[in-house]
């Protein structure tokens, strides 16, 4: 006979939790530790090549050959950072319907500085909710308040200042 599972209870929702906080914090980790030795590699390379004394330069081919694989190389990066990011944001969502069952608020608080229309102003106390929206009012770019970009936005411009890089580096050494 099949029986329903009852919805987790609250010990079962606090492990699963933990199991997500522990998987986000993992991908990050591997996130930041790829991009780390990604761009020494690709920065260390460029240096070690362009620093060179003009008559030890390579070829402008050669600097094109390794312009081209460096930018493949950390849009491939990009490709794959994007995944883990997705997985990563995947642990938060379900980090936040736990947060929503068990009456949390700690990952949610991010949803409710990008935005907040979404403050809950029945389940937090008047303080708290005033405290939300003073700071989710300023921009985080340059001052005090909250930055909504997230890195995402800022990394996608690596692979192009790469290729711009190797690009301007490769017309350098064309013209001398």
């Amino acid at each position: 006979m099949n029986q329903v599972r009852e919805y987790p209870d609250r010990k079962e929702l606090l492990k699963e939790y933990e199991f997500c906080q522990i998987s986000a914090q993992s991908m990050e980790k591997t996130i930041w530790q790829t991009s780390a030795v990604m761009g020494v590699g690709i920065i260390g390379t460029f240096l070690f090549i362009g620093t060179r004394s003009i008559e030890n330069q390579p070829p402008w081919q050669v600097a094109a050959i390794v312009g081209a694989f460096s930018f493949l190389v950390s849009l491939l990066w990009w490709f794959m950072a994007r995944r883990w990011w997705s997985v990563q944001h995947a642990m938060f969502m379900r980090m936040r319907h736990i947060e929503q069952d068990l009456g949390f608020h700690s990952t949610r608080y991010v949803t409710y500085l990008d935005d907040s229309s979404t403050i809950p102003e029945s389940e937090l106390k008047r303080e708290y909710v005033q405290e939300l929206q003073k700071r989710s009012e300023k921009n985080g770019f340059f001052g005090q308040g909250h930055q909504r970009k997230g890195v995402q936005e800022i990394l996608i411009y690596f692979p192009f200042i790469v290729l711009a890089a190797w690009g301007f580096y490769t017309l350098w050494l064309y013209i001398n």
